[in-house]
């Protein structure tokens, strides 16, 4: 019986202390996106202090596995164009933010590129 709550005891911690990690933390960034074009799109925002990188990844799909754009810049500027888009299609945007040591990730924001004639 000893081992059995012994067991259970060790499992209780080990379940506390997991559930109280968190790998992708979300925050909130003030992230303007703007669709130019067919095959672009146009990403500005506010300095986000001690920032190291930001890294955007565009996908169609939520699950952000075969990303469409993959790219990572320091913070240098405040503003970048990807490019590599299909016309008139819905997308998926998450942005990473490496600060002091931690990587931070804003809400996945959706956005749609359109056709021009």
């Amino acid at each position: 019986m000893k081992k059995v709550i012994i067991t259970l005891f060790v499992f209780f911690i080990v379940f506390a202390i997991s559930c109280d990690k968190n790998d992708e933390e979300t925050q909130i960034f003030n992230f303007e996106v703007n669709p130019k074009g067919e095959t672009q799109v146009s990403i500005d925002w506010e300095d986000i202090s001690d920032a190291e990188s930001i890294r955007f990844t565009i996908d169609t799909d939520s699950n952000l596995i075969d990303s469409v754009v993959v790219s990572e810049i320091t913070t240098e500027t405040n503003t970048i164009t990807l490019d590599g888009l299909d016309p008139v299609t819905d997308y998926l945007l998450k942005i990473e933010v490496e600060r002091s040591g931690e990587i931070l990730w804003s809400e996945i924001q959706e956005f749609t590129s359109f056709y021009t004639v």
